[in-house]
């Protein structure tokens, strides 16, 4: 999902690309699995990764926006990731 940041990426074309697993399978295991990554980034889950149903999934790539609070100093590096 990260190479395709910003992007729809089909849950058939995770489950190909990650576990080699055909149209014609039916599994929850990319579900589990991205239930588990939202676990792991907590309150920041919503901001990253957005379902969208009955399609995907889209990774939102970092805006410096999201975690800049007024006066904070920035450096340029952290601006252009």
């Amino acid at each position: 999902m990260v190479e395709n940041a910003g992007e729809v990426v089909p849950r058939e074309d995770i489950l190909m690309r990650v576990w080699g697993y055909g149209s014609g399978i039916r599994t929850r295991t990319l579900d589990v699995h991205i239930r588990r990554l939202r676990k792991q980034l907590g309150s920041y889950s919503a901001q990253y990764i957005e379902t969208i149903f009955g399609i995907g999934y889209r990774f939102q790539p970092f805006r410096a926006t999201r975690r800049l609070q007024p006066g904070a100093q920035v450096s340029a590096l952290a601006l252009s990731a």
